[in-house]
């Protein structure tokens, strides 16, 4: 069933939704395939056009990312495309209700 799940998400056409179901699938699955799950949700993240969305996408994956520095640099990587500043700010954790989990 987790195959036809992961299959089942890679359809979603909404980078929002389709970054967070990645990151919750990421979850069932073994080390490897887990961070290339999460480095597509960064990716998917990057795409989601409205900043403020973007950023609570992106709050949402930065539990998982904790320990696992190349997914760390390429969260910030994408953090760092976000212009506004609320927004950045947000998703570099420095405020406080960021305090979310997926």
């Amino acid at each position: 069933i987790l195959k036809e799940t992961l299959s089942a998400a890679q359809t979603i056409s909404d980078p929002d939704d389709k970054a967070r179901a990645l990151a919750r699938l990421s979850k069932y699955l073994p080390q490897e395939k887990q961070e290339q799950l999460l480095h597509q949700a960064i990716q998917t993240a990057s795409l989601i056009t409205d900043e403020y969305q973007k950023a609570e996408t992106l709050i949402l994956l930065y539990p998982l990312l904790i320990s696992k520095p190349d997914l760390l640099t390429e969260y910030f990587k994408t953090v760092q495309n976000i212009t506004d500043s609320w927004s950045k700010s947000k998703a570099l954790r420095l405020r406080s209700e960021s305090r979310k989990t997926i």
